[in-house]
């Protein structure tokens, strides 16, 4: 009895391993925009924070200019590099001297044309192996709608559990004006006056802000007998809110000021977009959201061999799988 339930565990773990080597690609194109909306939903006034570590970040070498690297004559990371050593890249942009990008491009792609290969989780693809340039044309003529980002990769496709979501950031940096939870950031501190009564103005006066996007959050794409498109994304803009504001400042041990009163000031609202959709390989769909709209296509591809010789900046381009010309959006509700 024992000896037979040892062999079917034995078997249980080799079909797991067989079946994660053996994992299908698939070729997933994204195009994220805001709309205007009519709609009266309430959106909540709390901002719930998207968790991303661990996600496949391939915009990341694009927010934040290495300057470290350029001064020594070093190229920086490749959004592939962060793919495949994240923890090096991550090292390279945490220098103090790099300095963000306010804003970020709507395209997120490589320079060159790329092949898959199997030592890498997921490849970024170039602008010139991506199928949405109809689309989004026809989108972006319609007044009031924003191109927030489009981005081509190819992955394998993984069980829930073990699928690694894509990081999405895109559109603007409102970290000058507000703060992460959406109150405005405040600029009451007197520098001059804290360091006429001796203080350390470097303890006081606070690092860079954390960066505040637009678009933030992630998109997870797996494979549970059918495709899913799982998506957690706060699509932020600014507005008006009655809040309590307290005013804190501390410049001696024994010297505080506070003041706290409800007023109407601005406030940077986070609507999310929490989906799960089940999808067909090869169909183009639309995503629906009173705010945003996302369209994503996830096409079969060959699948790609163990090892690519050479760089990747050289690797010759997979062909794309044809797809009908009058073709259009299917819709997910």
């Amino acid at each position: 009895m024992f000896g037979r339930l040892a062999t079917l565990a034995t078997g249980l773990v080799i079909s797991t391993s067989i079946h994660a080597s053996d994992a299908p690609w698939y070729e997933v194109e994204v195009y994220l925009f805001s709309h205007p909306t009519t709609s009266t939903e309430q959106w909540p006034d709390s901002v719930t924070p998207i968790e991303t570590q661990g996600s496949v970040d391939f915009i990341a070498p694009l927010i934040k200019t290495d300057i470290n690297a350029a001064s020594l004559d070093q190229a920086g990371c490749t959004a592939n590099d962060w793919a495949f050593n994240p923890s090096y890249c991550q090292q390279q942009i945490s220098q103090p001297s790099g300095s963000h990008l306010k804003h970020v491009p709507v395209t997120i792609a490589a320079d060159t044309e790329q092949v898959a290969s199997t030592r890498l989780p997921h490849v970024l693809l170039a602008k010139s192996q991506s199928q949405f340039a109809n689309y989004i044309a026809s989108i972006e003529r319609e007044p009031a709608h924003q191109s927030l980002l489009h981005m081509t990769w190819q992955q394998p496709m993984l069980p829930r559990h073990s699928a690694k979501a894509v990081r999405i950031i895109g559109g603007k940096d409102f970290s000058e004006q507000f703060q992460m939870d959406g109150r405005i950031v405040s600029h009451s501190v007197d520098v001059q006056a804290l360091s006429e009564y001796g203080a350390l103005v470097d303890d006081i006066v606070p690092a860079s802000p954390k960066q505040v996007w637009q678009l933030d959050g992630k998109i997870n794409i797996y494979l549970n007998h059918y495709l899913y498109i799982e998506t957690a994304l706060n699509y932020r803009e600014a507005g008006r809110k009655a809040l309590p504001l307290t005013h804190n400042l501390q410049t001696l041990e024994d010297q505080q000021f506070e003041s706290a009163h409800v007023t109407d000031t601005e406030f940077l609202y986070a609507t999310p977009m929490i989906q799960n959709r089940r999808v067909r390989s090869g169909e183009v769909h639309y995503l629906d959201h009173p705010k945003l709209g996302m369209i994503v296509q996830i096409r079969k591809m060959p699948q790609p061999k163990a090892e690519v010789s050479g760089s990747m900046s050289t690797a010759q381009p997979i062909e794309p799988v044809p797809e009908a010309s009058n073709s259009q959006p299917k819709t997910t509700k």
